[in-house]
């Protein structure tokens, strides 16, 4: 639902080693996180209105160029990355861009009726304490039951909207004092608050200059309903293992953990009760369009619209860099942390691990070789679960990609950074 870089700059193996510790714990837990499921599979009955006809279709691409490819899927809504090294795309239509398609390409079809599936998928959940426990099982050990923390929080069962998010996250503080913890980042431009969530030992690390810090996002676009509930699934795994898991309790004595669940507060509740597939935040930013993309809006290698480009594009990067108020509010919120070592960003539908740089394909980090070598290990244990991912930097594993999370956590604040994304 993915990046990595050293604060002097400079490679050291210790560090290097509790990363891939700490990427092989987000892994494992994040396969774990939810029945597996494509990001647009649980909606509330309002939220299919207006997909009637709507398929998301695979298309084979065989021996067709990238930009025929390209021009043949103006719009639809591309939910896979489109690569060089693509042997397929998935992509929802109308009934009439469907059809074309077929004339066109060797194509699949995932889900015959949009509408449909969305009417029929899960409602929205509320917290509750006596719920029917699911599964439960440790995402590193495996064995460790976690059947009352899935009880007590609704973890593996549904998605949950917003009000029931901050609901349980404030349930953890309480049922951990001082383990969890929750503050402000700041506010959505309607005025919600988007929370972070610490995870902690409450020890001091036991080391000159004190614990390092990382940091996890989700939920930057508002559909990825996935992700927000693999960032929950992960918070409750190390808040409630700690002490038991050893794993688990060397994590938290190395590493505060700062969890932002939802960045995309507006958009992410936007989703859950207007248009499931609605992605960018809800920023005004024409006369008659809304939104922006906040993985293309970070304030490092931003790049303005292309000329083709409209305010009502899915992923419309703004006017200027950093003019949404939830990325405002994110990276000024980011800097002020403590020794940050690392930095995370979920995402959804694919199997990807990736890590910087993504606004050019011949920028290289200066530790590649190390972040390679943590995205191996990350790779292996995932697909351990059964479940194949993809790895390396954003440019060369999709395309380029300007104003991402981890090309800025990577270079502003100076962060090992990766972005990691999801899917059936």
């Amino acid at each position: 639902m993915r990046r990595f870089r050293a604060n002097s700059r400079r490679t050291h193996g210790a560090t290097l080693a509790l990363f891939a510790v700490t990427a092989l714990l987000l892994a494992a837990a994040v396969a774990h996180a939810v029945p597996l499921a494509s990001p647009d599979a649980a909606a509330t009955p309002a939220a299919g209105a207006g997909y009637a006809g709507h398929q998301v279709l695979r298309v084979f691409l065989d021996k067709h160029d990238l930009a025929s490819v390209r021009s043949a899927l103006q719009g639809t809504d591309i939910w896979t990355d489109l690569a060089l090294t693509s042997t397929y795309v998935d992509v929802r239509a109308d009934a009439a861009h469907a059809a074309q398609l077929r004339t066109q390409f060797r194509t699949e079809v995932l889900i015959a009726d949009v509408e449909a599936a969305m009417t029929a998928s899960t409602q929205p959940a509320t917290v509750s304490d006596d719920g029917a426990a699911g599964p439960g099982r440790n995402a590193v050990d495996g064995e460790v039951a976690a059947d009352a923390v899935s009880a007590k929080f609704g973890i593996g069962t549904n998605y949950l909207g917003y009000d029931a998010m901050r609901s349980m996250w404030d349930a953890m503080a309480a049922q951990w004092p001082g383990r969890v913890t929750v503050a402000k980042v700041g506010a959505s431009y309607e005025n919600r608050t988007i929370a972070a969530v610490k995870v902690t030992s409450g020890k001091d690390g036991g080391k000159e200059g004190g614990k390092k810090t990382v940091v996890v996002v989700s939920g930057l676009h508002a559909r990825e309903w996935i992700a927000p509930a693999a960032t929950i699934n992960i918070m409750s795994n190390l808040a409630s293992t700690y002490g038991t898991v050893p794993r688990v309790t060397a994590l938290l004595d190395t590493f505060d953990f700062y969890f932002v669940p939802i960045v995309n507060v507006d958009g992410y509740e936007y989703s859950m009760t207007k248009d499931r597939l609605w992605r960018k935040n809800r920023q005004p930013t024409s006369s008659s369009c809304i939104g922006i993309d906040l993985n293309r809006n970070f304030p490092y290698k931003w790049s303005p619209p292309s000329s083709t480009a409209t305010p009502c594009d899915a992923t419309y990067p703004g006017s200027k860099a950093g003019e949404a108020m939830e990325i405002t509010a994110l990276t000024n919120w980011i800097t002020t942390l403590p020794n940050l070592v690392a930095f995370y960003d979920l995402h959804a539908y694919s199997q990807l691990w990736m890590y910087p740089f993504g606004y050019a394909c011949n920028a290289q980090p200066t530790d590649a070789a190390a972040l390679a070598a943590v995205a191996s290990t990350a790779q292996a244990a995932m697909n351990a679960t059964g479940a194949p991912f993809a790895v390396g930097s954003i440019c060369s594993t999709i395309y380029e990609a300007a104003g991402s999370s981890a090309d800025w956590a990577y270079a502003a604040p100076r962060s090992h950074s990766v972005t990691r994304s999801s899917g059936a």
